[in-house]
């Protein structure tokens, strides 16, 4: 009965269901928030409630579903990057905590609030629920970090054993690491005309080129060094000691090597301008189902209203798939500012009964209209045509 009065927007409905839940699901959200973002996950909570809780299959398992929902708007407030431990599991003492007296009042005032407004704000909410799987639950979201490391606050110690471990791993790899290099030496190469050494492998180590001869040439790092584009290329770099001398030439002489041209370096294009325009919204429909009723073949109508949010949409069109001799949408199309609100309505003329599904794009909303004719009225009885006796 709390279920049905719920989906129907009753606001007795809220408050039994408040009155039934609201206690508990304050302490289970204050386990891991503090008062006041607590007291919003609940009223959260039965705002979802108010747009989700006609897909819960099994109305006795309210209870249940209310906790699911309240446990992802926790971890959503709490983030990847937050420090609170996860919400307390089934089973986890709660300490006792009294809600605020004011939570009451604004969980039945934003869940029968039927201004535009108060719908667009149920909506967004509920989309920012995230999808629910079959039997009507919230997919579970996932904490927002190993199980351990959330849980901290509560166990302090383990904690503590965590940071004493973090620079003993430190240490043990910089051992290894001295302990890998501790062989021997390898050979160092020498700066030509420096006498500095420079570490070097052996796999670059190369010889010098025309070193005169009778003297040991000395070994340079044959390595490689890209400069950026947009760096002044260096000056010539000396490949031989300063007393060597170029190969001799035919006559006998010889002459000096005449240095390579050094390449002019390209500036680099500069990077297109990102682009300036706005970013584009998505649509939300409230309320997301119609029940339409008339005599058959009669028309019956309806309205729901659509709302642009984040940003506009320039550009929507509203369809009804496989019922379009049936069903009639009014507008079919147009475009919303941000925060933009129209009404769209639908008539319905049928002889039978019928299921429709309106469809907005982009984005794919849609509202199920639920069509029955009224049964005929039983025909009157025909005048009585009786004789007196005579």
């Amino acid at each position: 009965m709390v279920v049905a009065d719920v989906i129907a927007g009753d606001a007795d409905g809220f408050g039994a269901a408040y009155d039934q839940y609201g206690a508990s699901l304050y302490a289970y959200c204050r386990s891991a928030l503090p008062e006041g973002e607590a007291a919003e996950a609940v009223l959260d909570t039965f705002l979802i409630a108010a747009v989700k809780l006609d897909g819960l299959g099994d109305p006795g398992r309210l209870g249940a579903w209310l906790r699911a929902v309240a446990r992802n708007e926790c971890l959503r407030r709490l983030g990847p990057a937050a420090g609170g431990p996860e919400p307390a599991e089934d089973g986890d003492e709660l300490a006792a905590v009294t809600p605020p007296a004011r939570l009451r009042g604004k969980v039945l005032a934003a869940c029968t609030d039927n201004t535009p407004a108060g719908r667009a704000q149920r909506v967004s909410v509920a989309h920012r629920a995230g999808p629910f799987d079959q039997a009507g639950f919230p997919r579970a979201t996932g904490p927002s970090g190993p199980r351990w490391w959330q849980r901290r606050q509560r166990r302090p110690g383990l904690a503590a054993a965590a940071g004493l471990l973090v620079p003993l791993a430190v240490a043990l790899g910089v051992a290894a690491m001295l302990a890998a290099g501790g062989g021997p030496h390898r050979p160092a190469a020498v700066a030509a005309g420096t006498g500095t050494e420079l570490p070097a492998p052996l796999s670059s180590v190369a010889p010098v080129s025309g070193a005169a001869p009778g003297r040991t040439s000395r070994a340079v790092p044959a390595r490689q060094v890209t400069a950026p584009a947009n760096a002044t290329p260096p000056g010539p770099t000396a490949s031989a000691p300063a007393d060597a001398s170029s190969p001799a030439s035919p006559t006998g002489r010889r002459t000096p090597s005449s240095p390579s041209p050094v390449p002019t370096p390209t500036p680099p294009s500069p990077s297109p301008s990102p682009s300036s325009s706005p970013a584009r919204g998505y649509l939300l429909a409230a309320p997301g189902q119609l029940s339409l009723t008339s005599q058959a073949g009669k028309p019956a109508s309806g309205s729901f209203q659509v709302t642009a949010v984040n940003g506009p949409v320039p550009q929507y069109t509203v369809q009804v798939p496989g019922h379009a001799a049936q069903v009639r949408v009014s507008p079919a199309g147009g475009s919303l500012p941000a925060n933009g609100i129209v009404t769209v309505t639908v008539t319905v003329t049928s002889k039978v009964a019928l299921t429709a599904r309106v469809t907005l794009e982009p984005g794919g909303v849609a509202v199920t209209v639920v069509y029955k004719p009224k049964p005929k009225p039983a025909p009157s009885p025909p005048p009585s045509t009786g004789h007196r006796a005579g």
